[in-house]
């Protein structure tokens, strides 16, 4: 099971926290990253976050494509691994550990 613990830091920049437990025995491992948003400067901002785990990445590689603020968020990734492969991912974030069956049907509906 993962989950992710998002802070906000002084130089407006977020502290990102993923962490997992791994079976057999439940350990769990942590990664720390960074995220900024893409375009700052953007009004209204877009969603759209540079986020790293070690090195700068070269464009927005994670969009917020939907949230209702309370609920959930809807999360897209993508990556160019080489000129013709990408790495493409997506994420529903939630509060708990489980969503409603109302807001798993808007998610599904996106």
């Amino acid at each position: 099971c993962g989950y992710a613990t998002y802070t906000p830091q002084a130089d407006g920049s977020v502290r990102v926290q993923n962490c997992c437990e791994r079976l057999p025995n439940t350990t769990v491992k942590c990664s720390i990253g960074k995220a900024v948003v893409s375009y700052p400067d953007v009004f209204p901002l877009e969603g759209r976050f540079n986020v790293t785990f070690g090195g700068p990445p070269k464009n927005s590689n994670y969009w917020i494509l939907d949230t209702d603020y309370d609920n959930y968020a809807l999360i897209y990734y993508c990556k160019n691994l080489s000129e013709s492969k990408s790495a493409e991912a997506a994420w529903v974030l939630s509060k708990q550990r489980t969503i409603h069956p109302s807001v798993q049907a808007t998610v599904d509906g996106l």
